[in-house]
This record gives structure tokens, sequence and C-alpha cells, in this order.
């Protein structure tokens, strides 16, 4: 016997209930995610992480309840960690200087 599919109202309520148990310190709240669905909407979440459940995509953001999508509407979907902190370039007197590359 298979495991069963979930229907949209388990998929929010496993969202629900996972959110719940989440720490605000959760080191994969460190991520930010990119979600565009099939009608063209692009979403940016910052401090944010995915989980896939079967057909289900759900998304967890420190600051925002769950969402929830189905695969079927996404055409589009990623986790990154952003970068907080880059490289500048100045230039004086004709000189060209880089900062030091300082990795987060």
């Amino acid at each position: 016997m298979g495991k069963k599919a979930l229907d949209v109202r388990q998929a929010n309520e496993l969202a629900s209930a996972y959110d719940k148990s989440l720490l605000a310190d959760d080191a994969r709240f460190d991520n930010s995610v990119k979600i565009v669905d099939c009608e063209g909407t692009v979403l940016s979440i910052s401090s944010a992480f995915l989980v896939k459940n079967g057909k289900w995509l759900l998304c967890f953001a420190e600051h925002h309840s769950p969402q929830v999508f189905h695969m079927d509407e996404i055409v589009f979907w990623c986790q990154y960690k952003p970068i907080k902190d880059i490289q500048e370039i100045s230039c004086s007197d004709g000189k060209i200087a880089v900062s030091p590359y300082r990795p987060v």
C-alpha cells in the first residue's frame, strides 16, 4: 500500500503544524526563496526555506504564515543564501582599490 497523496487542506494543516514547531533561531531562516507560478507571479521571500512533500511545496518564513503551493502550478523555485557582505571597489588618483573579500 503506497503513501496517500495530500489534498490542499491536509497540506495546509501539515504546514501549519510544522510551522508551530519551528524555533526562531532555526538556521534554515538564513536562506531566501524565490517562487514563480504559472501565471508569472514572482514571490521573493527572505528569511525563509522550502520543504517538499510529494506534489506540494511548503514555504516557511520567519515573519509570515506558511504558504503551500502545488508543484503543477509552479514553473520555477529555488532556495539560496543571500550575499550579506561583498567586496567594495573604489578609484582614487587613477588607482583601483578592491577591499578584501570577507565571506559570510
